[in-house]
């Protein structure tokens, strides 16, 4: 298609129109404001205001704060107030937590019905009834979930989760009673629609169970719980099997846990079986089935993912009490602790494995635990160099985190490059971590030349990663080079930092990472009496703003632009922004965090103490800053705190 012409592209199916699209339209929209940080939450005057921060966490996910502190904050603000109350109560109702989880919803409740007891939104009703069922108090669930029914919102979901009780108690017409209700308030329910025809096969209605299942399948074709209970019934699980596209093991966990709120144990065990004639299950489903041999219930078979569900905390919890040495079973139910919050109570089994068994896992899962959690950086560093020593060289996510943390704990670069070097390196991460350890050491040669043998596919997020460490090393050579006086190969070094290999799979998001390297060639640019064009470097400064996006892609871009201004003789207003920048740093350095402060690279498990992690950012600008101004003492404090670190990397400007 040639590319300067007018092409416009629909595609149809019959009559209806999916896509349409044309090349070459210019649309004229206005460009949205870059996102804002959160505000301070202690600067936050309304508890509402704290609870939309902390909803607004919840639903972008986002890593650095905490949702459960915000609302916590909110309650402090105003004690009882019922959208924090209740949002806590489902955040620990998701961790399995129905202690916690019944205290919110309690406080909710309280709140909520100081002038009637019919609340606008079933909403606190319907977590204490799911609260008080996930605590063994299925009757107080019961009558809790029918109170949340009155409020239009919940009462599909309360009527389905009153219907699947029905059936654990035996009362297949009840159920069929409150199925129904539930989908009478949302007809496309694929659990409602999948039980409520079970239900009447429980009766002896073949036929209107039939019927229910057609409508809804034709309603959704891929509803697995209604394909599920149908083969159960006609021991047949080939039409199952034949729509199965995705893990086997997971569907099954899924399906089972409303199958065992339901009572239906029997039921469960013939799905699996018949799942197992034409699947390969991993560990949790087989456990879910009574099957224990060392084949089934082995690391090999763990599977794609972790048990995260209440049905397998209770599954793992009763094989623990049968089988109280398998370390195995220790350390699938320590994973699903900590991943839900509960990180004493999950390192705890990895502290009673290790005590038998000298098993890598297990200590890289302490080492990470007692890292993120109790803040012992020197226990944490050693039980993971265990955890190296005992696992097979092939495992790259032992290396590489090994030497995250070896960086961390201010481990010299050159033992992170034996490490690394010792064992297999073919992956994007521990050759980028190689490279972080030879710039550590100043072997810049060494760095590119590692990073330029490789093609890399970055993942989102992981192009910077991979271009921080070959622009760094262009940055140590050019410094070398300026140093020495070669002013000429300096600039061309410090002009190759910007322009990064295709090889490399790394784009920048946004140009203003390159500000150093073109202020270092702007530098050379004087020293080899070209002013005009140092000048043009400069002044080109001026066009970035200061906002969100540029303090997460060079929170130091202030200290450039004042140099520039100062080299283009605006001296006053060089000082007025760096003490403007200072200010505002410096206060956000003393704030206190609410959460985590900071994300960690590709979200792995060693999580630093907050209040460390903030004075370790703002340290390198908080020097830069104090440095310009001649604040020598204040800048000599600042270098202290990121000088102990050897994982970050941090520019310094050798041209004053």
């Amino acid at each position: 298609i040639p590319l300067d012409k007018k092409v416009s592209i629909s595609i149809y199916e019959g009559v209806n129109k999916y896509f349409f699209y044309e090349y070459g339209q210019t649309l004229e929209r206005e460009i949205p404001e870059p996102r804002r940080e959160l505000p301070y939450f202690k600067e936050v005057k309304t508890a509402e205001e704290l609870y939309l921060e902390a909803l607004h966490i919840e639903q972008y996910r986002s890593p650095e704060y905490s949702a459960e502190q915000c609302y916590l904050e909110a309650l402090k603000r105003e004690p009882g107030y019922a959208p924090a109350a209740t949002a806590l109560a489902e955040l620990y109702l998701k961790n399995l937590d129905a202690e916690r989880a019944l205290v919110y919803a309690d406080m909710a409740e309280q709140s909520l019905s100081r002038f009637n007891t019919r609340h606008e939104s079933g909403r606190a009703y319907y977590l204490k009834g799911l609260a008080l069922m996930l605590s063994g108090k299925i009757n107080e669930g019961y009558d809790y979930l029918y109170r949340s029914a009155w409020s239009y919102d919940l009462k599909s979901a309360a009527m389905l989760h009153i219907g699947l009780v029905d059936i654990r108690r035996g009362d297949y017409g009840k159920a069929v009673e409150h199925l129904e209700e539930s989908l009478v308030c949302n007809s496309r329910s694929v659990l409602s629609s999948a039980f409520l025809g079970y239900a009447h096969y429980l009766l002896g209605n073949k036929a209107e169970a039939n019927r229910v299942w057609d409508a809804s399948l034709a309603t959704d074709k891929l509803n697995l719980y209604t394909y599920a209970l149908r083969a159960i019934t006609e021991k047949d699980y080939s039409e199952l099997l034949s729509i199965l596209r995705t893990d086997a093991t997971q569907v099954l966990m899924d399906i089972s846990e409303v199958l065992a709120e339901a009572g239906l144990y029997s039921e469960m065990t013939a799905l699996i079986t018949g799942i197992s004639g034409g699947r390969s299950l991993s560990a949790m489903a087989l456990l879910a089935n009574g099957v224990t041999d060392s084949k089934a219930l082995s690391y090999d078979n763990i599977g794609i993912a972790f048990p995260s569900r209440a049905f397998e905390k209770s599954i793992l919890e009763k094989a623990i009490a049968d089988m109280p040495d398998n370390n195995f079973l220790k350390y699938m139910y320590g994973c699903l602790l900590y991943g839900k919050g509960l990180y004493e109570a999950g390192i705890a089994q990895f502290e009673a494995i290790v005590k038998t068994e000298d098993n890598y896992r297990a200590y890289r899962n302490l080492s990470q635990g007692v890292y993120s959690h109790r803040n012992d950086r020197k226990t944490a560093l050693e039980l993971m160099k265990k955890a190296a020593a005992l696992a097979p060289v092939t495992e790259k996510q032992i290396t590489f985190e090994t030497a995250h943390l070896m960086a961390k704990t201010g481990v010299c670069g050159k033992e992170i490059e034996e490490l690394i070097l010792s064992r297999c390196t073919n992956r994007d991460e521990l050759i980028v971590e190689l490279a972080r350890a030879y710039n550590h050491q100043g072997k810049y040669n060494e760095a590119i030349k590692v990073l330029m043998d490789r093609v890399f596919v970055a993942c989102e997020g992981g192009e910077h990663y991979i271009a921080d460490e070959y622009m760094y090393a262009h940055y140590l050579k050019g410094k070398e080079e300026y140093q020495a006086g070669n002013y000429e190969e300096a600039l061309k070094t410090f002009e190759n930092a910007q322009i990064l290999p295709q090889s490399l799979g790394s784009g920048l998001w946004n140009p203003i990472k390159k500000v150093p390297y073109m202020y270092f060639a702007a530098r050379c640019l004087e020293k080899l009496g070209r002013q005009e064009e140092a000048k043009d470097i400069y002044k080109s400064f001026s066009l970035y703003r200061y906002d969100f996006f540029t303090d997460m892609y060079l929170y130091t871009f202030a200290y450039y632009s004042a140099r520039a201004l100062e080299a283009l003789g605006e001296t006053e207003k060089a000082t007025e922004l760096m003490k403007w920048r200072l200010e505002g740093f410096g206060s956000a350095a003393a704030q206190e965090t609410l959460g985590y402060f900071g994300t960690t690279p590709f979200f792995i498990g060693f999580i630093d103490d907050a209040k460390s992690a903030r004075a370790l950012h703002y340290s390198y600008p908080l020097y830069l800053f104090n440095s310009f101004l001649g604040n020598k003492e204040a800048a000599e404090e600042q270098k202290a705190i990121f000088s102990r670190d050897a994982y970050g990397l941090y520019i310094e400007d050798f041209t004053v």
